[in-house]
This record gives structure tokens, sequence and C-alpha cells, in this order.
């Protein structure tokens, strides 16, 4: 499977800047995106120094303008390949009047940095309908989704009122434990889940209740009930999930697909309903990296090798996130040695990866009753049957690549013919 294409991208565009609550939550549920990083070098406030570059505490986004911007999806061209992203702008990057908006979704977006716990506090919209972001900017709709950065190992949390919640994105570029040391690890509970809950701090209570999502949830799931830090799983060097392991177990050795390796990735949305209150949802994905082995027969005798696949130019992709149809299929591809393009070619669709099991309810807490979870897991099953057999015949049907860079279009994107 190739990139997401431009018909995936226009459906996701217009569901988000014209969709129902419900049609807006079903397709963030069941389609994989992966945001940007996010811009942190705005106005930030430390509640206790004022510092903006402390480590290891809570950064507030100071100015409303730095909180919500204007996004367009578009496609990924490396890593979670088949699966969308988005381009955000600012206001103040040349969006101060409603006609230059157009085609825009408006959103809160936090990012991320490391060793920092960035903060946003979301504005109700029963008093704050439209947002007055400066004097010669026009007022901006209360928008009615959230992105956090893209999470590959990081927490987010979840405080208070669900009309105004505050939220936090916490996360580091290492091992925690290293950068902390192991004093004030071992002090701050331990894991890095526990460190990043403690630093949140006063939540939890009945007057700021608790909803988070940590590593454990979608990239480094413990081992049973074991509490260390080490214990998680792991599959080629890696911290994992068992289900992504169950997908390689089920891919490896199948049409004629080897080294398969399935790297599990995560999402955080949010939404907010008709009565004003906001959900925020995990999404599970994973992206599939396989070599594909060709047989050659010579001199009577057939030799298996392994082929990588190869990626289209980074050049089909215009600034905006759309494709360049014409440029995509006369494009060179990366002709790197089969070897080393070992490269993510199919981010799963919906598949679920996508189950919201730790769905943070307009309560502000997880969905913790069991019979929750059944329903939610019934569901899950019946998405990741419907994504899987999909995924297989997308598999069973394509080639291995030749020599030549011809492309053509199929019903799951672009695919090497």
């Amino acid at each position: 499977m190739g990139l997401a294409s431009q018909g995936a991208i226009d459906e996701a565009n217009d569901v988000l800047l014209t969709g129902s609550y419900n049609q807006k939550l079903n397709y963030l549920r069941t389609h994989p995106v992966n945001p940007p990083d996010g811009y942190t070098g705005m106005a930030l406030t430390d509640k206790t120094s004022g510092n903006r570059d402390r480590d290891w505490t809570k950064m507030t986004i100071r100015n409303t303008a730095d909180m919500v911007g204007f996004i367009k999806m578009g496609a990924i061209i490396r890593d979670q390949v088949g699966a969308l992203t988005f381009r955000l702008k600012y206001v103040n990057e040349g969006l101060t009047q409603n006609a230059s908006r157009t085609g825009l979704i408006p959103c809160w977006f936090l990012p991320w940095k490391s060793r920092q716990l960035m903060k946003l506090k979301i504005e109700d919209a029963t008093t704050s309908p439209n947002l007055n972001l400066g004097a010669t900017i026009d007022p901006v709709p209360n928008p009615e989704l959230f992105f956090t950065a893209a999470i590959n190992g990081c927490s987010v949390f979840v405080v208070g009122d669900p009309k105004h919640p505050s939220v936090y994105h916490a996360g580091i570029t290492g091992n925690l434990k290293s950068a902390l040391g192991l004093t004030d690890f071992m002090r701050l509970g331990g894991t890095s889940e526990a460190v990043w809950r403690s630093l949140v701090g006063r939540s939890g209570t009945a007057t700021k209740p608790l909803g988070e999502v940590n590593r454990n949830d979608y990239v480094a799931q413990r081992v049973g009930s074991a509490s260390r830090e080490q214990d998680r799983i792991m599959s080629h060097g890696n911290y994992t999930t068992f289900q992504a392991m169950m997908l390689e177990s089920e891919i490896q050795g199948r049409n004629d697909l080897a080294a398969i390796k399935v790297t599990p990735w995560g999402c955080v949305f949010g939404l907010r309903d008709t009565a004003g209150q906001w959900s925020f949802n995990l999404v599970k994905n994973a992206s599939i990296e396989y070599f594909r082995v060709v047989r050659k027969k010579k001199l009577g005798k057939t030799k298996l090798k392994q082929v990588g696949e190869r990626m289209p130019s980074p050049n089909a992709i215009r600034a905006d996130g759309t494709i360049d149809t014409a440029l995509l299929s006369s494009s060179p591809f990366n002709t790197r040695k089969p070897k080393s393009t070992r490269v993510s070619i199919w981010a799963i669709r919906n598949s679920s990866q996508l189950r919201a099991l730790r769905s943070i309810t307009t309560s502000g807490r997880l969905i913790s009753s069991e019979d929750s979870l059944k329903t939610e897991d019934h569901r899950a099953q019946e998405v990741n049957s419907r994504g899987w057999q999909e995924g297989m015949e997308s598999l069973r049907r394509s080639r291995p690549p030749p020599s030549s860079e011809r492309c053509c279009r199929t019903r799951h994107g672009l695919e090497l013919n």
C-alpha cells in the first residue's frame, strides 16, 4: 500500500470541517492520524518560577492565540505510510481574516516538549462561543476539536471540568529513569506512568477528576500485573504490545512476506459534544514493515531474495499536504539498497489498534466499569476483523516490485505494479 489517497484526504477534511459530532468521532476512531510535534516557542509560564524552560514542571501556554490553530489533513510520506497527518497554522501566520481561513479546520492543539509537561486550558464554549485573539484579528469560533502532538511513549492527562478541562502532554526524548536519576525516579513512583502522574500533582480528586493515557496503554505494555518499569513486552529489542506481537505472528511467512515488524503508535484527540462537554480518546495504530521474498531461477535452481519496497518521492507531497499525482507517477523512487529499504509501507486502517478502551468520558474519568470495557472490546473486535481482512486482501493482491518504476491506482491508494 502507498500513500493515503487524495480521496481519503478530502474525506477527512470534509468530515472534520462539516460533519456532526458522531461523524467526527467515528471517523477519528477508525482512521490513523499522526499529528505533528508542534511549535513550542510561544510564551510559556511555570507557575512556580515563571521560567519558560524549566525541566520536570508544568509549562502552561499563556495566550489563547497559541492554543488555537487551523489544520488541513494531508498524507504522510515516511514512517506511518498510509496514515494521515495535518499542517497546523496559527492566526499570526496569515490567517487574521475569516476569508483566509476558508477550508481550514479550527482546532485546539497541544504541542510537546521533552522533559516538560506542556499544558493548555480549553475555554468554555458556553461563556466564550467566540475567541478574540487580537484587536486586528477576526474572532475564531471556539473549536470543537482537539489534538495533541503525536505520542510514542508519552503520557497525556486531562484534569478538571469537562466543559473547560486542562490537558497535559508529558514526555521525554530518551530514557526517563536515566534523565531523572534513580533516586528521584523511585521517589516519584518508580515507573514512567507514576512519575508523570506525580508531576501533574493535584488531580484525581472530586473537584479535579483525572483521565490519563500512558505508554502501557499503546506502545509498551506491561507483562501481566508486573509493576517494575522494565517488566514490559519486548520484540526486536524494543518495547511493544501483545496485540502488535500477535499481528506479527499472524503475518509472518504469509504471502511471501518476511522479517515482519509491527510498530504500535498512538494518537489522542478530543471532541466537544452538543452539551458543551469534552471527551478524549486514545486511538491505537500500528505500522507494518516487511521484506518481500522474491524467487529467481538460475541454472535450474531457485534462489530466494528478500527485497524491500520502494517508496514514492517526498516531492509528490505539496506544501498544503495534497498529492501531486502527476509527479508521483513520474518522480524517481527511493533506490537505496534493498536491505536498507525495509520501510513502513502500510499503516493499518479500519482496524484497531483503534480501540478506545482508555477513552476519557465527559466526566473526566476513564471508562472503568467491566460492562463498558466489554462493550468497547466487542466493537473493537468487529472493526478489527473487518480491517484485518481488508488489509490482508491488500497484501495478497500486491505484487513484488520489479525493476521498472511504474505505478498504478488501486482502491487502497498507490501501489507498485
